[in-house]
């Protein structure tokens, strides 16, 4: 009798059933905050990048398409004239199911100008964080001419 309670004894405290596990909601709020978010693991591309081996130069590849894209946009536009010695900041948007989105700062109808080089755009990848299509914008500096 005796060496059955002992059995019992080591048998309850050998095991964990006493020591508190840590929920999922804990395990979770842990692991994000560990992950830094103003970093992707993969930046957006379209499909002509992808084929490039380095992931530097499909960002390079990526970041140039969209400049040239809009600045060929302008020229076609009358508003190109007085930008010549302005510098163009867009914010760049793309949705995590990548749609594509400008904003410039100046005025009502150079956004238009150029949200209308979206006509035609080519299908973008979004960027890729932790597995997951994610949001991302920045900003790119446009020099018309």
């Amino acid at each position: 009798m005796k060496n059955l309670i002992y059995l019992i004894l080591i048998a309850l405290t050998s095991c964990q059933f006493f020591e508190k596990k840590q929920s999922e909601n804990e395990l979770l709020k842990t692991r994000l905050q560990e992950i830094n978010w103003q970093k992707v693991d993969k930046f957006p591309s379209i499909e002509d990048c992808e084929v490039l081996s380095s992931e530097d130069l499909q960002k390079k590849c990526f970041f140039d398409f969209i400049a040239q894209t809009i600045r060929e946009k302008l020229q076609y536009s009358n508003l190109v004239d007085s930008l010549k010695n302005d510098t163009l900041n867009i914010k760049v948007s793309i949705s995590s199911n990548g749609k594509i989105d400008f904003l410039t700062n100046k005025d009502a109808k150079l956004d238009s100008i150029i949200k209308s080089s979206l006509i035609g755009f080519p299908k973008i990848s979004p960027a890729i964080k932790q597995g997951m299509f994610v949001k991302t914008e920045f900003y790119l500096k446009i020099f018309p001419n």
